[in-house]
C-alpha cells in the first residue's frame, strides 16, 4: 500500500524524534534542554504566481523543502532538508529581531522573521498549509513573549470598544493577542483609493493599526489589488506583522498633500526598518493619540 505524503505540519516532542543529522544542526544552534517547541513543516507544493493587471495567475509549481523549526527562549533556528540533507542552520537571536510577519490566504501561509544582523535586515521565510496555522501561532506567541512589557497609558480595551470594525479585522485584532495580553488601543483604516484613476493601484489596504504593552501590530489585507468596484472589502487574506515597542526608535505622522504616513523606525544592531503607513486625516489623528497621547 503506497504511504500518504504527509502535507501538513506537526509537533515534535523531543529531538530524538528527528532525523540525525538534523537534530545535531538543532544541538549545534540551542541546547536542548532550553527548546519550547519543535516544528516540523513536510515539503510543499505552491503554483508560481504573477501578478498581471492586478490579478494573481498561476504559472506552474514549485517545491518548497522540509523545514524543522525550533523556538528557544533567546533564539530561533530553521534548519531546511533537501536531498536528504539539511542546509547550514539559520539561527535568529530573538534580541535582534525586528519584525514579524504573517500571511495567510485560503491553505496558504508563509512566517517570516526580519532581524539585524552584521548591520543589515535579514530575513527568512517558512511556508506552510493552513491547516497547520494554530501549531504555527503557538510558536510565534513563543517569539513574542521574548518581548520587553510596557506599561499602558491607560486601561485596556474591551472587545466592545472595537464595534464599528468591520467583523474581518475586528476578530482578526482579538485573534492576534496572546493569552493575557492587553489592548491598549487599535484604529482601523479603509482601504485608501487613488483619485481620479480607475485603473489605479489601492494606494493602501483595509488595516488596522494596533497597541499592546509589548508591540505594535498590524493586520491587514493583501496590497497588490487595483481598484475595482469593492474589491478593497472583499479580500480572503489577511496579514498581521508584529512590531516590538523595545526596537521602535520613533513614530512619526508625516503630512501629506492627500494623505498622511505613519513612519515607524526600528533600530537594533546598526540595522535600520523603515515601515509607512498611509494614514487619511481622522485615522491619523486617532492613531497620534494612540501612539504618543496627544490629540
Amino acid at each position: 500500500m503506497r504511504q500518504r505524503e504527509e502535507r501538513f505540519p506537526r509537533k515534535v516532542q523531543a529531538l530524538d524524534e528527528l532525523p540525525g543529522p538534523v537534530a545535531d544542526a538543532v544541538l549545534s544552534q540551542q541546547p536542548a534542554e532550553s527548546i519550547r517547541l519543535i516544528i516540523v513543516i513536510p515539503p510543499g507544493a505552491y503554483p508560481v504566481r504573477r501578478s498581471i493587471w492586478g490579478f494573481e495567475l498561476p504559472f506552474g509549481w514549485r517545491r518548497t523543502p522540509e523545514r524543522t523549526l525550533v523556538f528557544g527562549p533567546d533564539r530561533f533556528t530553521l534548519v531546511e532538508v533537501a536531498g536528504g540533507e539539511p542546509a547550514a542552520p539559520v539561527t535568529v537571536p530573538l534580541a535582534a529581531l525586528l519584525e514579524l510577519y504573517h500571511f495567510q490566504v485560503l491553505l496558504y501561509s508563509w512566517l517570516e522573521l526580519r532581524w539585524s544582523e552584521a548591520g543589515e535586515v535579514r530575513a527568512v521565510r517558512a511556508e506552510y498549509n493552513s491547516v497547520g496555522t494554530p501549531l504555527l501561532w503557538q510558536g510565534l506567541s513563543a517569539i513574542r513573549d521574548s518581548f520587553a512589557r510596557q506599561p499602558l497609558r491607560g486601561p485596556a480595551v474591551r472587545p466592545e470598544d472595537l464595534a464599528e470594525f468591520p467583523f474581518k479585522f475586528r476578530s482578526y485584532t482579538h485573534a492576534s493577542l496572546m493569552d493575557g495580553e492587553p489592548l491598549a488601543g487599535a484604529v482601523f483604516q479603509p482601504a485608501i483609493r487613488p483619485s481620479g484613476k480607475r485603473w489605479a493601484r489601492y494606494v493602501s489596504p483595509n488595516r488596522a493599526i494596533a497597541l499592546t504593552d509589548r508591540n505594535l501590530f498590524l493586520v491587514e489585507d493583501q496590497r497588490h489589488r487595483l481598484r475595482w468596484g469593492d474589491r478593497g472589502d472583499a479580500d480572503y487574506a489577511v496579514i498581521q506583522r508584529f512590531f516590538p515597542l523595545d526596537r521602535l526608535q520613533s513614530a512619526e505622522l508625516v503630512p501629506g498633500p492627500d494623505y498622511d504616513e505613519l513612519a515607524l523606525r526600528l533600530e537594533q544592531g546598526g540595522a535600520i526598518h523603515e515601515v509607512r503607513i498611509p494614514l487619511e486625516a481622522p485615522q491619523a489623528q486617532r492613531v497620534r493619540e494612540l501612539l504618543h497621547g496627544q490629540p
